[in-house]
């Protein structure tokens, strides 16, 4: 087993605090017609009781975009979990 050393550990942290920041730039995000009819389909596998072929198809052909609006507090605690994780990491002995 592999272990994760001081540099792996700041990339990491560097990259939870950008998406953090991320998140707390951007409201909502708006999917593609492709992504939006991907999600449907696999939806509409998930839970076939509830789906007709009828509407399976009318929600594959004419899909409007679908919006994700994440909370405002996701990007806080990812930016929060990433400053720990890089002072963490700082913290640590260089490797070698």
């Amino acid at each position: 087993m592999m272990e994760i050393n001081r540099n792996q550990w700041l990339v990491i942290g560097v990259l939870i605090f950008l998406i953090g920041l991320q998140l707390r730039a951007v409201s909502e995000y708006w999917l593609t017609e492709e992504t939006t009819r991907f999600l449907a389909k696999r939806n509409a596998e998930a839970a076939p009781a509830q789906v007709s072929l009828l509407t399976l198809t009318a929600v594959a052909s004419t899909a409007p975009k679908k919006v994700i609006q994440p909370p405002e507090w996701s990007g806080w605690c990812l930016v929060s979990v990433g400053s720990v994780v890089i002072l963490q990491s700082l913290a640590m002995r260089k490797p070698g």
